[in-house]
């Protein structure tokens, strides 16, 4: 399973969330990712159908890339928990744009 997982993740040990001496199976940037898919997913499945532009999507990027040119030039020292919500951010946004390129996939198909 680790292995499947670092397939998409550099799983560093550093980077990981330790809970009761368990470590995730991916970095906090990765889980954010995942997380903020997830809660779109939930909200989406409510109803909730927002339609994100590309532009949007691209200007929700902008905090995880500054995040990574940061930590690598040692800006500031790497944050387990702004990793998460910049992931959290794109994760979400991604997911919804993702979501919008499907329906519109399927109903330009249909008719």
């Amino acid at each position: 399973l680790k292995y499947n997982y670092s397939i998409v993740c550099h799983t560093q040990p550093e980077k990981l969330f330790t809970i009761f001496n368990y470590s995730t199976l991916v970095c906090s940037r990765c889980a954010g990712i995942y997380f903020g898919g997830l809660v779109s997913i939930i909200i989406i499945l409510f109803g909730y159908k927002k339609n994100i532009s590309t532009k949007m999507l691209l200007i929700s990027s902008i905090p995880l890339f500054i995040d990574v040119i940061f930590t690598t030039f040692r800006v500031y020292n790497y944050s387990q928990y702004f990793a998460l919500v910049t992931g959290m951010l794109l994760g979400s946004l991604g997911f919804f744009y993702i979501h919008k390129s499907f329906v519109l996939l399927f109903t330009k198909n249909k008719g």
